[in-house]
C-alpha cells in the first residue's frame, strides 16, 4: 500500500491545475486569468482576520501557477 503526503499532491501536475480550478488543457490565457482571480480573492492583505489561512492558500496558488508555468 502506498501513501501520499500532502506535498506529493502539490507536486502532481494534474493537481496544480485543479488548485487553480482549471482543466489540464487550459490555454495560457485561461491559466493566467484563473491565477489573477484567485490571487486577488485570497490575498492575505484582503483578509487580515484570517491571515494564517489566506497566507497558506495564497502560497498554494502561487506554487500551482509557478509549477504550471515552468512545466
Amino acid at each position: 500500500m502506498s501513501f501520499k503526503s500532502p506535498r506529493d499532491d502539490e507536486d502532481d501536475p494534474d493537481n496544480l491545475y485543479s488548485i487553480l480550478g482549471i482543466s489540464s488543457n487550459a490555454t495560457e490565457s485561461q491559466i493566467r486569468s484563473a491565477y489573477k482571480h484567485l490571487s486577488k480573492s485570497f490575498h492575505p492583505d484582503k483578509h487580515p482576520e484570517n491571515l494564517e489561512l489566506t497566507s497558506a492558500l495564497f502560497k498554494k496558488i502561487n506554487k500551482a501557477y509557478t509549477g504550471i508555468e515552468y512545466s
